[in-house]
């Protein structure tokens, strides 16, 4: 509903001047993760402040940072049903093919993930031979490490 209303984007909030980062990396990367129903915003708002509701079923797209398909899909072949969406072509020039987040060995790389998800739950996996987390809600904490992830992306109210 935010993307087609307007609203849409990461607010990233830099180290204040004179400070320094807690962590040095080598390089970073912004993720960030929406679900975006084709109809207008006053149309879902409808349909789900109605008495009784009426859902409005699940987003068109998955999109990461604003990158996504629609009409078909990269699983498609995975799929029994015949009458389902059609594989995506993609030779990755598309404007809306997925972004390769690519990496070197043996570097540091900072992964930003943010949700402006409206009504979808997202998880995002990363397989690696070492992942460290250094921070949970631009919290700093003590560096732990992992051989791979499976997060879920969700709002976080802090006092």
């Amino acid at each position: 509903m935010q993307r087609s209303a307007g609203l849409y984007g990461s607010l990233i909030v830099d180290v204040a001047e004179g400070e320094e980062e807690p962590f040095q990396y080598d390089g970073e990367f912004d993720l960030l993760l929406s679900d975006w129903w084709h109809k207008s915003a006053h149309h879902q708002e409808v349909g789900l402040s109605s008495r009784p509701m009426r859902w409005i079923g699940e987003p068109q797209s998955l999109l990461i940072n604003g990158r996504g398909q629609f009409g078909c899909s990269l699983a498609a072949h995975y799929s029994n049903d015949t009458s389902s969406l059609s594989q995506c072509d993609i030779t990755g020039h598309e404007q809306w093919a997925p972004s390769i987040l690519r990496v070197d060995p043996n570097k540091t790389y900072r992964i930003r993930l943010s949700s402006t998800t409206a009504l979808a739950s997202l998880n995002v996996g990363i397989g690696a031979t070492r992942l460290s987390s250094t921070s949970l809600y631009s919290i700093v904490s003590a560096a732990f490490i992992f051989s791979s992830s499976d997060m879920v992306i969700a709002f976080a109210f802090l006092n």
